[in-house]
């Protein structure tokens, strides 16, 4: 099973006597190439009174991933493929000094490590799964809102190798079955991650569907529902989750703009008649800085759409708003944020608040 890189990961070994120098090199497989490993650095450590080195690993492989994560930012594809950079093998190799000498190299076994982890309300060293051969949702729950401005993904973690089949599953206003749309896609290798195109219900369907992904015998479901109502703009955000995969935010709502502005002053030379000084600006270097926040709502949808994955969203590194002018994705910061709860008979309704900024720069 594979180590997620924010989750614990221990390089440990032991070593004949105790207190004995030791040397721990750490290795990352490259996106570029399968089983093309690079080193992450030798660090020297001391085992301990019985002789056991225990250390912590796995911020060196999360900021190896984290290096590579550009590579995995979505584009506008709308065909199955493979995602570089989020899921590679690692492995690491150790040594001793005694007797004035340093000992051989002993490898460890291969292993692969995902980008990301649940660093909140779940602590597990390993993916949890009742079947070692199912695929994974790289998503932190199971189901999302499906984007019509921007091309919504999925992220799929394939466990073993094989023909991976993929199923839209749409439904008609009294649920039953409009049919199904099935593409397959077949990988190579375990631990694959498969990027899917999210093709929400066409019109005269009910407005929500299934993303159902077999592999091995083994399906696994995604549930997605889509708002049909009109609106005069859509926003659609996309940030890296904490189970290593991208996940798509839509906000149906419009947005809200104000200007902050900065200025500051930076005297050139100091002149002890400056007032009087003809040309006073002569003296000063004068700098204006602005800050464009925008602020946006999800729009009122089922609290189960939305807690965890707001949750998810705020705490994601690297999140981008989808600009139709530039077709492509901007990276964006977010500063406030807020919930607004609405109940009618039961329904527990959720819509969300931030305010963010174009982060106007590049990863």
């Amino acid at each position: 099973m594979p180590y997620h890189s924010l989750n614990p990961i221990v390089a440990s070994f032991s070593t004949p006597d105790p207190f004995l120098p030791v040397e721990l090199e750490v290795f990352i497989e490259t996106a570029a190439a399968d089983d093309f490993f690079v080193s992450l650095g030798v660090f020297s450590l001391t085992s301990d009174s019985e002789g056991q080195v225990t250390e912590q690993i796995r911020s060196l492989l999360h900021a190896a991933l984290m290096n590579q994560v550009y590579l995995s930012i979505p584009g506008t594809a709308t065909e199955v493929e493979l995602v570089p950079g989020i899921s590679n093998k690692f492995k690491y190799r150790y040594r001793h000094y005694a007797s004035s000498a340093w000992s051989a190299w002993t490898n460890s076994g291969t292993d692969f490590v995902i980008l990301g982890g649940q660093a909140f309300e779940e602590f597990n060293n390993t993916f949890t799964t009742t079947a070692a051969g199912a695929p994974t949702f790289l998503s932190p729950e199971p189901n999302g809102i499906a984007l019509l401005l921007a091309q919504g993904y999925v992220d799929v973690l394939c466990h073993i190798a094989g023909e991976l089949t993929i199923a839209h599953r749409y439904f008609l206003a009294d649920e039953s079955s409009s049919g199904t749309e099935i593409t397959t896609f077949t990988t190579d290798r375990p631990y694959r991650v498969v990027r899917i195109p999210v093709v929400p219900a066409p019109e005269g369907r009910a407005p929500h569907f299934n993303l159902e992904v077999t592999l091995g015998g083994i399906t696994r479901s995604f549930a997605f529902v889509v708002d049909r109502k009109y609106r005069h703009r859509k926003y659609n955000f996309c940030w890296l989750n904490s189970r290593g995969g991208w996940s798509c935010l839509e906000t149906n709502t419009g947005q809200m703009s104000t200007l902050e502005v900065t200025q500051s002053q930076a005297d050139r030379f100091v002149t002890h008649a400056y007032y009087d000084n003809a040309v006073p600006s002569a003296m000063a270097i004068w700098n204006t800085r602005g800050t464009k926040r925008i602020k946006t709502a999800t729009g009122f949808w089922p609290s189960e759409y939305l807690d965890v994955l707001i949750q998810d969203f705020m705490l994601s590194p690297l999140r981008f708003l989808w600009s139709v002018e530039l077709q492509r994705w901007v990276r964006i910061l977010v500063y406030r944020r807020s919930f607004t709860f609405r109940d009618e008979q039961g329904c527990n309704l959720l819509s969300y608040v931030l305010e963010y900024s174009p982060a106007l720069d590049s990863i």
